[in-house]
């Protein structure tokens, strides 16, 4: 059996009618799920735990709240040699200390770390922003992987803008070899490092993420969104 795997509801939790099979996951059917926000007496768009506004207003919760209400009780603790499918596997590069801090220093003053929806989930990323391609294409030579981008100002006045990216795993090696060299954004990169680190199950093909892994990214989202929160800093 899988890690945390799922299985299937097949039933609605309310009135135990048999659910179709491609709605298996859900809490409940539709006439208990419209009946639900009829007793809670909240409008549609209303996430009923959280409050929050949804994308979809025939929904009754947000993802964060629905994966935290379809948790399931039949997965096996891991064994304490237990290895996770998709470990990480990134040849390092061949670059050199001062390069490594130059790098380091570009990503503390023209670049951004995150995490950006992607699926069901979150995947870290790095992006390097400047009117200059030549350091854009500095970053795509020596770390050999990322996507580079170039976009146009509305403005004819301002230059247009060039972006190096890089996601996911090439992330989380990038930023492991400038560990040591960075200053203003090295929270940011050691919530990158948690997300592979403190994981340990990732998405390959039809298997899910269990619904405690898709809850802790969306907390190491918002936590590195407030990090990166633009505006006054208190303390």
């Amino acid at each position: 059996m899988k890690p945390n795997s799922r299985v299937d509801r097949r039933q609605c939790v309310t009135c135990g009618r048999e659910l179709p099979e491609r709605y298996s996951k859900a809490e409940k059917c539709r006439t208990c799920h419209l009946a639900a926000i009829r007793t809670a007496n909240q409008p549609r768009g209303i996430c009923l735990d959280c409050g929050k506004t949804l994308r979809n207003p025939t929904s009754a919760r947000c993802r964060i709240c629905w994966a935290q209400n379809t948790r399931r009780s039949d997965w096996q603790p891991r064994s304490p040699d237990w290895q996770p499918r998709g470990a990480l596997s990134v040849e390092p590069s061949a670059t050199s200390n001062i390069e490594r801090a130059y790098a380091a220093a570009m990503v503390d003053g023209e670049g951004h770390i995150g995490l950006a929806p992607w699926k069901a989930s979150h995947l870290p990323f790095v992006q390097i922003t400047n009117t200059n391609h030549v350091l854009i294409d500095w970053f795509q030579v020596r770390w050999t992987a990322g996507l580079v981008m170039s976009l146009d100002r509305r403005n004819g006045l301002h230059k247009p803008r060039h972006n190096w990216r890089v996601s996911g795993r090439r992330a989380y090696a990038f930023l492991k070899e400038i560990e040591p060299y960075l200053v203003l954004k090295r929270a940011q990169a050691e919530i990158v490092f948690a997300y592979y680190d403190q994981g340990g199950y990732f998405q390959h093909g039809p298997d899910r993420l269990p619904a405690e892994e898709v809850i802790r990214r969306a907390q190491l989202h918002l936590d590195i969104k407030a990090l990166n929160a633009r505006g006054p800093t208190t303390g």
